[in-house]
């Protein structure tokens, strides 16, 4: 019984053996012991001037001498908050060795991955140059990456001074004139300058008007002073306005304009000359100015009216002789040579020249049209320059091409025309009673003579071979062959009742850019019964110049017992089939007709 029980008990604790294992606690690894270690890491991002004269010119940055504060940035890189001790050192940056300490300060703890606010050092700068400004962080918590802890900025200490015009303002001629010409009491200038130095600097801007035949009485004027202080490498310095109203109400004729601006300060003073050249005005009671109207595209056979408007802005009346130039011909030049009403002051007058585009114009072909306008009191003039381009011209040519047989001669070695190779066997070719006729052959050009041929027909209508009669004598090149219809001969589609023929139209495009066109079809008066339809209703894009040929299906009804008028199917009777095309993306639809002929029948 002992044995029993103890083996009962032992298959027991093997059952709940794996059960206990399951929900026993894991055992935590200590993160001091199997963890990466937490660690600052301090670095300095930028040393700059935020207060104080300084520039940073491109080649050097300047600071002046005197009080600054110096902007330190600092952040930590590292995975632990660290605070510690900035110092700041300044001394040479050729040596780049035994700085001076210029101050220390405590830095604030700061959070991993973040950066800390600017640290503030006031520094008094002393002049010299090669100089250099260094940040040092030292972390209070460990910090194993020394590469980062320092920050520098080299510069020179110079009172610079340096004013500086960033644009200028002068009159500037009118509309359609080709120099200045001002008319009034004032003449006006101003200027825009900024400091570019390290010191406060005052400007003021001088204008001078010299007389071209009186050099030695120059007018001037001056604006009033303003003091420009310098900025920082953080911000720019900030721009002031110069401005000069002159009174030149008692002076007339032609003068030249000079600007100068003049800077002074603890260096001294400084001339800036603000026009490379000096400025031509002509001070005069007469002045006018020209709206030349805007250039402009226009579809190739139509007219577009040009206006050019005159405005008296002068103190005088004035009239102007009018000349009209024309680089392709288009623009109506009837005003050339001719000369204006006379414009009281303030008055206006409008010039219109027509522009007629040719419907044969080559897309972006320009027309340049000049207008010039001479005063007859001033000695001015104006002049004003438009420009008008053929634009998309989309059109079309439709015909049913009937009677159309083309063919090409070739030579026999000899002089004469060995034979003719039929390139289309044209159609149709009828009398009105839809009779077969022949056409005659004709032989031009090629510098030969006599050689005469004669058509073989299929029977419907169309050439099916030609004969070479006489061979001619004398061709040097292939003669021209044309087939000509005889008198007899009549442009229509003959149709039986109660049958169906197919109509050939062909579309040309007569434009001057590729195009499609839509088409549409139908009967010139009412016939009850007869069907049409249209191969297809559009066209694909056709090449300019090129051509398209559509069929339009035409069903003629059967002959009834007795015979219906409304039917049309009278022996020779004319029933007229068109068809439209107009261009894809708008414009006039043009249109061909074709003559339908009912052909006898009997009815059993």
């Amino acid at each position: 019984m002992n044995r029993e029980r103890f083996n009962a008990t032992l298959m027991l604790l093997l059952f709940i053996a794996p059960l206990a294992m399951a929900f026993a606690p894991i055992p935590e690894v200590g993160a001091s012991d199997e963890g990466r270690a937490l660690t600052s890491d301090l670095q300095v991002d930028q040393v700059i001037i935020s207060s104080g004269g300084s520039i940073d010119t491109g080649a050097d940055i300047i600071l002046a001498s005197g009080l600054h504060l110096v902007s330190i940035s600092v952040s930590n890189i590292g995975t632990s908050a660290s605070g510690g001790t900035l110092i700041l050192r300044n001394g040479s940056s050729v040596s780049g060795a035994d700085l001076d300490e210029v101050d220390l300060i405590t830095i604030p703890s700061i959070a991993p991955g973040t950066i800390g606010s600017p640290l503030i050092i006031e520094w008094d700068a002393s002049d010299g140059f090669d100089q250099r400004l260094e940040a040092e962080v030292i972390a209070t918590v460990n910090d194993p990456n020394p590469l980062n802890d320092k920050g520098i900025l080299d510069f020179k200490v110079l009172d610079y001074q340096q004013g500086n015009i960033s644009s200028i303002t002068v009159p500037q001629p009118d509309l359609g004139q080709s120099e200045v010409r001002i008319t009034g009491n004032t003449l006006s200038v101003s200027s825009i300058v900024r400091n570019l130095g390290t010191i406060n600097v005052a400007a003021q801007m001088k204008i001078s008007l010299i007389n071209s035949t009186d050099l030695s009485s120059p007018l001037s004027d001056t604006s009033a002073n303003r003091t420009l202080v310098p900025g920082t490498l953080v911000s720019i310095s900030q721009a002031k306005a110069l401005n000069i109203d002159m009174d030149v109400s008692q002076i007339e004729g032609d003068w030249d304009l000079e600007v100068d601006l003049v800077y002074w300060g603890d260096e001294g003073e400084e001339t800036e000359v603000a026009l490379a050249e000096p400025l031509s005005i002509e001070f005069s009671n007469y002045n006018s100015h020209l709206s030349t109207p805007a250039d402009r595209s226009t579809q190739p056979g139509a007219t577009t009216q040009l206006t050019f408007v005159l405005r008296n802005i002068g103190n005088a009346a004035d009239s102007f002789d009018v000349s009209i130039a024309t680089s392709k011909g288009w623009a109506d030049n009837s005003l050339d040579g001719t000369t204006t009403d006379v414009i009281s002051i303030g008055g206006m007058l409008t010039l219109i020249v027509p522009t007629s585009v040719p419907e044969n114009a080559d897309r972006s072909d320009i027309d340049k049209i000049d207008m010039a306008l001479t005063s007859n009191n001033g000695a001015y003039s104006l002049t004003g320059t438009v420009s008008v381009m053929a634009g998309d011209l989309y059109r079309s040519e439709v015909f049913s091409p009937h009677m159309d047989a083309m063919g090409v001669a070739w030579l026999d070695g000899t002089g004469g025309v060995g034979g003719v190779v039929l390139t289309d066997f044209g159609s149709n070719y009828l009398d009105i009673d839809g009779i077969e006729v022949i056409p005659d052959v004709v032989f031009s050009d090629g510098g030969g003579l006599d050689a005469t041929a004669t058509v073989v027909m299929d029977g419907t209508g169309s050439v099916s071979g030609i004969t070479i009669d006489n061979a001619g004598t004398g061709y040097t090149s292939s003669p021209t062959v044309s087939f000509l219809a005889p008198s007899n001969a009549r442009h229509h589609t003959p149709i039986v009742p109660g049958f169906s023929t197919n109509v050939a139209f062909t579309i040309l495009n007569t434009g001057n850019v590729p195009g499609s066109f839509n088409l549409e079809t139908g009967l010139s008066s009412a016939a009850n019964g007869w069907e049409l339809e249209l191969a297809t209703s559009t066209t694909d894009i056709i090449p300019v110049g090129e051509n398209r040929t559509v069929n339009v299906n035409v069903s003629a009804p059967s002959l009834q017992n007795p015979l219906d008028p409304s039917n049309r199917l009278r022996d020779g009777e004319s029933i007229g089939l068109w068809l439209s095309a107009s261009p894809s993306v708008g414009g006039a639809a043009v249109s061909a007709e074709e003559e339908i002929l009912v052909q006898p029948t009997i009815i059993v």
